[in-house]
């Protein structure tokens, strides 16, 4: 049965509903009746049931996670417009050749101009002149004189396909590590001038003094090979080395000059401490190496490292734009006693200031004269860079008004001491 309250509730809603068509009924907060009739029921544990169907309970609520803020919209610069696909038309060409760049003018539907550079190609040469030799080019007809020089890449050149091991390339010629003095002369044509120590041959090239190279062989091959020559390259393995790229050198901490072992082989660059730059590349086979310090075939005789010694000077000297020494064997007498003297353990290592009388005393007439020493360094390739990393002896080696000059070495327990001697008559 229904009970009288709950007739009551259902009255109080049908006259809301009568009042809220007539437009003059307002939105209760809440119903009490209902709330109180709900709590009766709940406590009671009676369920409110009709004849046709149950009443549903209603859920806990859920709990939510929090949601993060929402980020703004990306700020943009203008408003997207539609994307335009651009329609080229090739306006004008100019192909290139051999030696120039060339270039192509594409204009588009829509008035928008597009100028492209062409490179250029670059001279074709037959494969035995083009790194080698020069020769005519295939393409333009025209003679190129100078060589190309190879390209290596993991021992091969990109150019020519040479796949020689090991090449050595100075003076525009490839060198192999077994290369004879013959060999070499046959390449390169007669030295200089040649120098002998023991049995290692120095054979001399200066007739062009940017490219002063001496090239030592022995009774087993190509030994060592010192260069000038900006253009010189030593390939070992997939590394090529050269006067501008040395990489992964180790430094000297007493100079600029780096220095590498690669396999059997011994790299130096040697680098220029006022410009930064390598003047200068030193390669020798460690297998077959000499002891400056110790080989009796060296120390019983320096003549040939004071002779390379004004060598050196007069490449260093073509570097600065300065005309070069003559070597003067009178003077190299005075440096070689001179050297002797040093060697003495009385005697301080130090300038005496006697040099212009020794000059005077060999009959030599001087307005100008100037000496350097040194002592421990018995190559005349360090012993050069030594001074050229000093000021003041750096000096005397670029002095404008020195027109000749003399290298001495002398050995004794204490090491090697050397002398240079300069003068102008």
């Amino acid at each position: 049965m229904i009970s009288v309250r709950r007739i009551t509730a259902l009255l109080s809603v049908f006259l809301f509903l009568l009042l809220s068509a007539c437009g003059k009924a307002t939105l209760p907060a809440e119903t009490a009746i209902a709330e109180e009739e709900r709590e009766e029921i709940v406590s009671q544990g009676t369920e409110l049931q009709t004849d046709t169907e149950e009443e549903e309970t209603e859920a806990p609520p859920t709990q939510t996670e929090p949601s993060l803020p929402v980020p703004p919209p990306p700020v943009t610069s203008r408003q997207e417009t539609p994307t335009h696909t651009h329609s080229w038309h090739l306006k004008s060409h100019t192909a290139p050749d051999c030696e120039r760049a060339g270039s192509e003018l594409y204009l588009c539907d829509c008035g928008m101009a597009d100028q492209r550079k062409l490179s250029p190609l670059g001279h074709s040469l037959p494969v035995a002149a083009s790194c080698d030799k020069g020769g005519i080019c295939t393409r333009c007809g025209k003679t190129v004189s100078a060589a190309l020089g190879h390209d290596y890449m993991q021992g091969v050149c990109r150019r020519c396909g040479d796949a020689q091991s090991d090449p050595i390339y100075v003076l525009n010629t490839k060198l192999r590590f077994d290369e004879s003095a013959s060999s070499v002369m046959l390449k390169l044509g007669a030295p200089t001038e040649i120098l002998w120590e023991g049995d290692l041959m120095s054979l001399v090239y200066a007739e062009d003094l940017a490219t002063t190279t001496v090239i030592q062989t022995d009774k087993n091959g190509l030994w060592g090979v010192l260069t000038f020559d900006p253009t010189a390259r030593i390939l070992i393995g997939a590394d090529s080395f050269s006067v501008a790229a040395f990489p992964d050198g180790k430094k000297d901490p007493m100079s600029d000059t780096h220095y590498l072992t690669v396999e059997s082989s011994r790299i130096v660059s040697f680098t220029d401490p006022q410009t930064g730059a390598g003047y200068a590349l030193w390669f020798h086979y460690e297998e077959c190496n000499y002891d400056y310090m110790t080989d009796p075939r060296i120390l019983a005789d320096f003549g040939v490292q004071q002779r390379l010694s004004f060598y050196f000077i007069n490449a260093l000297r073509h570097r600065a734009g300065l005309a070069p020494f003559t070597y003067s064997a009178t003077v190299e007498g005075i440096a070689e006693g001179y050297a002797s003297l040093l060697t003495d353990p009385n005697m301080e290592f130090d300038h005496d200031g006697k040099t212009g009388d020794r000059l005077e005393n060999a009959g030599i007439q001087w307005s100008w004269w100037g000496e350097n020493i040194s002592h421990g360094y018995v190559n005349a390739f360090f012993v050069c860079d030594a001074y050229l990393h000093s000021p003041g002896h750096r000096a005397n080696l670029l002095h404008k008004e020195f027109s000749h000059v003399g290298c001495g070495f002398a050995y004794s327990e204490e090491g090697v001491f050397g002398a240079q001697v300069f003068y102008r008559p």
